[in-house]
C-alpha cells in the first residue's frame, strides 16, 4: 500500500511540473479523492472475508467496522493531505525558484548590453571631445597656412609644423580610442 502511496506522489509532483497550477490543484484533489475510495473499498472487501472472521469477531466485539474503515480513511486521507501539501509546496519552491534564475539571466543579459551601450557612448564622446577637437584646430591651421601661402608670407612654416603637430596627435587619438574598444 505504501507503494502505490509513493508512486502517486511521484505522479503528482510530475503534475506541477507539466500542468498548470489550476489543473495541478485538481488532479491533486481527484487523485486523492481516488485514491482515499480506494482504500477504503480495500479495507472493507478485507474485513468481510470469510478467512477473516475471527479478525471481523474480534472487531466487532471491540469497535464496529464502519468505525474501524472510518478510522483508517481518516489516518490515510490525513497523511495523504499532509503529503500532498509537501509536494505542492515543494514543487511552488522549484518552480519559483526556476522562474527567479530565469528572470535573473534576463537581467544580467540585459546589463550586459547596456553596459556594452554606455561603453560605446562613453568611446564616442571621448573621440568627440578629443579627436574633435584636434581636427577643429587642424582644420584651422591649414586655413591660416593657406592665406599664409596666397600672401607669400615667410610664416607658413610655422604654422604647417603646428598642422603637422595636431595630424599626429589625431592619429594618436584614433589609434588610442580603437586600442580602448578592443580591449573592452
Amino acid at each position: 500500500h505504501w507503494g502505490f502511496d509513493l508512486l502517486l506522489w511521484l505522479v503528482l509532483v510530475k503534475t506541477w511540473f507539466l500542468f498548470s497550477r489550476r489543473e495541478a490543484i485538481f488532479t491533486t484533489l481527484v487523485s486523492g479523492i481516488l485514491w482515499q475510495v480506494a482504500i477504503a473499498q480495500y479495507f472493507v472487501t478485507m474485513l468481510r472475508q470469510p478467512e477473516n472472521i475471527e479478525a471481523q469477531m474480534e472487531a466487532l466485539q471491540a469497535v464496529p467496522i464502519p468505525v474501524q474503515i472510518f478510522d483508517i480513511v481518516l489516518n490515510a486521507t490525513t497523511v495523504h493531505v499532509v503529503a500532498n501539501a509537501m509536494i505542492m509546496l515543494l514543487c511552488l519552491t522549484i518552480l519559483s525558484e526556476r522562474k527567479s534564475r530565469q528572470r535573473e539571466a534576463a537581467l544580467a543579459q540585459e546589463v550586459e548590453l547596456l553596459a556594452a551601450d554606455l561603453e560605446r557612448t562613453r568611446i564616442a564622446r571621448d573621440i568627440h571631445d578629443s579627436l574633435g577637437h584636434t581636427l577643429m584646430s587642424l582644420d584651422v591651421q591649414l586655413e591660416l597656412a593657406q592665406r599664409l601661402y596666397e600672401r607669400g608670407s615667410d610664416q607658413v612654416k610655422p604654422v604647417l609644423d603646428t598642422s603637422k603637430l595636431l595630424a599626429s596627435q589625431s592619429i594618436q587619438e584614433v589609434r588610442r580610442s580603437v586600442a580602448t574598444m578592443r580591449h573592452n
